[in-house]
């Protein structure tokens, strides 16, 4: 009976979470001192990175100011991650030229190896980083994958999605459009 029990109880948790329940949102809010005035949640800042991406190429996070942003974490054998990413692939081509970016960064080192034929295989175009340490799950607060955080055109974080979930990809464009004044 006790193995009945927590086999069921280990499944609603997997169901609360493939359904969004750890997703956090604040409302969007308009960047700068406003921002700053209207969002009251708890949403960690995301530390300065430096990271290399698929050709040894340094990116950084300064490099993003002036475009509204989503910073996706994940890792190629992440299953969610690998639901969630072609939606966020046409959320980036759809918007790009309108200010959006978005960055991926594996949160996985061990899977460094496999990103180049995961993306090509993908067709993910947008900036995917790589991690050496284990580090950067703790400094960014990633407890699981699939994490997105979108920043506002300073970088400021406004929204962060925990956990794979349809109702999150539509949130996720809701919020993106708006944050790019396509939707007033």
């Amino acid at each position: 009976m006790y193995k009945i029990f927590t086999t069921a109880v280990g499944l609603l948790s997997i169901f609360a979470v493939t359904q969004g329940a750890l997703a956090q949102d604040a409302p969007v809010a308009p960047s700068g001192a406003e921002a700053e005035a209207e969002l009251s949640i708890d949403l960690p800042e995301l530390p300065a990175f430096e990271l290399p991406d698929l050709t040894g190429e340094m990116r950084s996070l300064e490099e993003l100011k002036g475009r509204v942003t989503m910073v996706n974490f994940f890792f190629p054998s992440c299953v969610g991650c690998n639901q969630e990413l072609p939606f966020l692939k046409r959320l980036y081509e759809k918007y790009r030229d309108f200010g959006f970016s978005l960055i991926s960064i594996n949160i996985h080192p061990a899977q460094n190896r496999q990103l180049t034929r995961w993306a090509q295989k993908g067709g993910y175009s947008h900036p995917i980083l790589r991690t050496e340490s284990d580090a950067w799950r703790k400094a960014f607060r990633v407890e699981g994958t699939p994490t997105n955080c979108l920043l506002g055109d300073d970088n400021t974080m406004l929204k962060r999605y925990e956990g794979y979930s349809p109702h999150n990809l539509e949130r996720m464009e809701e919020a993106v459009r708006r944050m790019l004044g396509l939707d007033k």
